[in-house]
């Protein structure tokens, strides 16, 4: 039986603030990927230079793995894990998936709000969104078209949606 939810978004700060927002509604737990993989890791750098690329990559597969088996659980997976290899299989065997769309002009607001990123890597972010939501649709059990920019709003949305697509 299926007790997780899978939340991916091109835009990682709006599916995380979904995906918090849900979990605390729903009474389940928060699971945040990048999050658990980094606090497992601690120092990627120095394992990489200790172990190697093939041991770092096996590491986080475990990982991966054990973060899909997590039962009553919302996980927050960036797009770029969950489309890598057979990651978006593990995700689907014990959660519905569910992809956060967003237009063009939706994710292009978004990044030029965000400050984290370099003008290049939101050029990069522009230039693959045609591809990953294609990719992402495709995937995920359900797509849930969110186009806001504002948290509560993309919230109410995902929930109505997965209300009924749980019916």
């Amino acid at each position: 039986m299926k007790t997780n939810i899978v939340l991916v978004g091109l835009y990682d700060k709006m599916t995380k603030a979904v995906a918090k927002k849900l979990a605390s509604e729903l009474d389940m737990y928060l699971a945040d990927l990048v999050e658990i993989v980094k606090y497992n890791l601690m120092n990627e750098e120095e394992i990489e230079k200790i172990c190697g690329i093939q041991y770092l990559n096996k590491q986080k597969s475990k990982i991966i793995g054990d973060i899909s088996s997590y039962e009553n659980s919302i996980i927050h997976l960036p797009y770029s894990i969950f489309a890598e290899g057979k990651t978006s299989d593990k995700f689907k065997k014990y959660g519905t998936t569910i992809f956060l769309k967003i237009s063009l002009t939706t994710f292009q607001k978004l990044l030029d709000k965000d400050k984290s990123l370099t003008e290049d890597e939101k050029k990069i972010e522009l230039l693959a969104y045609k591809d990953r939501t294609a990719n992402a649709e495709k995937l995920c059990d359900l797509t849930v078209d969110i186009d806001t920019v504002d948290h509560t709003t993309a919230y109410k949305r995902v929930k109505r949606d997965l209300d009924n697509f749980l019916l």
